[in-house]
């Protein structure tokens, strides 16, 4: 029993408590520059929605800050830098048009309470 709870830990549970973890607390440096470059690119995007059917997929991206920028680099095609400052560019932008009053904040569509 203890040995099949040993690969189990290993293949599955380590890396979903470790995802949780992630997510849950403050978002760290690696997780910060991924779902930026995720905001600016649908291949970072697409990846890290994909990778939520298997956790072990995030890592080491997700924990390592090397190799969340060579992650980026290889999914965008461009050096890492350059989706971070795009995302950063971005980010600032519709923070000051907002502060500005140049854009509103979007309505959540109305709830659906059946038939």
């Amino acid at each position: 029993m203890e040995s099949w709870f040993d690969a189990y830990w290993e293949r599955h549970a380590r890396h979903m408590a470790e995802f949780n973890r992630i997510m849950l607390l403050p978002l760290q440096p690696p997780g910060i520059e991924i779902v930026l470059a995720a905001s600016r690119s649908r291949a970072v995007g697409d990846r890290f929605i994909s990778a939520f059917d298997d956790p072990a997929g995030y890592f080491p991206w997700m924990s390592d800050m090397d190799a969340a920028r060579r992650f980026i680099a290889q999914r965008t095609g461009r050096p890492w830098l350059w989706t971070a400052a795009r995302a950063r560019l971005a980010a600032g932008a519709a923070q000051a048009a907002y502060k500005l009053g140049l854009r509103g904040v979007t309505k959540a569509p109305p709830v659906y309470r059946g038939s």
